[in-house]
């Protein structure tokens, strides 16, 4: 099973609780982040994985690659970055409006918050914030996976990722009709 494959079985798990756990959105949050961002660097990585760099990973790798460097340490571009490049592909993000990228834009902020900046005592509105952007970077990544440029290499795994796709689109209109 890959990283995409188990993290999104366990935010689908999440997101049922959520209903009567509201603490599992802590937990909603942080795997749709890296299901949205693994997508993301899935479908722009191509055949050199520039395009999913950040942008000092991508001039070490250019020095390596002229033979002016030692082989560099290369780091994931922010989910944010993976977004903005995307949407610059044209074909990639079709269907997709501003809404779904301040959506992807808000998913990563509140996942900093939760992930890098520690116990600050704030609370989320679940109806106003929660809802509406899981709903959207769900469906961010489904048009992603629509358009067939992020590559599986293990019999079944696209069918069953595409099922744990179609069934967090339908938790989350699920949430939605019930907020």
């Amino acid at each position: 099973m890959s990283d995409l494959e188990s993290t999104l079985t366990f935010m689908n798990a999440a997101l049922v609780r959520v209903t009567s756990e509201p603490s599992e959105w802590k937990w909603v949050v942080i795997a749709l982040h890296s299901v949205v961002q693994g997508c993301l660097a899935l479908a722009l990585r191509g055949g050199d994985g520039l395009k999913t760099m950040d942008e000092k990973s991508r001039k070490a790798w250019m020095r390596y690659y002229e033979g002016l460097a030692d082989y560099p340490q290369t780091r994931l571009d922010t989910c944010p970055c993976l977004y903005d490049t995307a949407l610059s592909e044209g074909e990639l993000l079709t269907r997709i409006t501003l809404t779904h990228q301040k959506s992807v834009y808000s998913l990563n902020e509140d996942r900093n918050e939760f992930i890098h900046f520690g116990n600050k005592g704030w609370s989320i509105p679940i109806e106003g914030r929660l809802i509406p952007y899981t709903r959207h970077c769900i469906q961010v990544v489904s048009t992603l996976m629509e358009s067939k440029r992020i590559a599986f290499y293990e019999e079944g795994q696209e069918a069953r990722i595409e099922l744990l796709v179609e069934e967090a689109n339908l938790l989350a209109e699920d949430l939605v009709t019930k907020s």
